[in-house]
């Protein structure tokens, strides 16, 4: 093969190589483990617990909303901190605010305002 030829290939691999990491998902992949409640606190009071869900419907609401977001590089206030509590005693710590959550230090953008569940009935 003469240099042309494999500069040519090289560009190709380049290519698929790109395409595969655009194309891979950027959906946050939440555990399907069973949620067993969710502790809701205003995120300016860490402390000061306002409401635990343990409602299997607003629960599986909830859970279905983070399993539709998509990522995005966002800066927004939070107005709620969530502990995902599963019933393996295991948490997961989600900031919400303004249908935008922060799971991990990335933040990812919701389909559905999920705030009504998130206050008692």
């Amino acid at each position: 093969m003469t240099s042309s030829k494999y500069l040519l290939l090289e560009i190709l691999v380049l290519f698929l190589a790109l395409i595969a990491c655009i194309s891979r998902s950027n959906n946050f992949v939440f555990p399907s483990k069973e949620v067993n409640s969710i502790i809701v606190r205003l995120n300016h009071s860490k402390n000061a617990v306002i409401y635990n869900i343990r409602d299997k419907k607003k629960i599986n609401q909830i859970v279905n909303s983070f399993r539709s977001c998509k990522q995005e590089p966002l800066v927004f206030y939070a107005t709620y901190s969530l502990d995902i509590v599963y019933s393996d005693s295991t948490r997961i710590e989600i900031s919400y605010g303004d249908k935008v959550i922060r799971v991990n230090g990335l933040t990812y953008r919701i389909k559905n305002d999920i705030t009504n569940y998130l206050v008692p009935d």
